[in-house]
């Protein structure tokens, strides 16, 4: 994230990951961690399908 949040246009970062599988364990609890990274680059975090 921090390369992003260095480019000046950079306002928003969306992470788009496509789990069919479900090998994701927690997958609200990874998206979550991710969106509340604390820096002044906003981040949108999908998993999907949720399982």
């Amino acid at each position: 994230m921090g390369t992003y949040e260095m480019h000046p246009e950079c306002k928003i970062l969306v992470c788009f990951v496509y789990d069919p599988e479900g090998r994701i364990g927690n997958p609200v609890g990874i998206e979550r961690d991710l969106e509340s990274h604390g820096g002044k680059l906003k981040v949108c975090v999908i998993i999907a399908p949720k399982s």
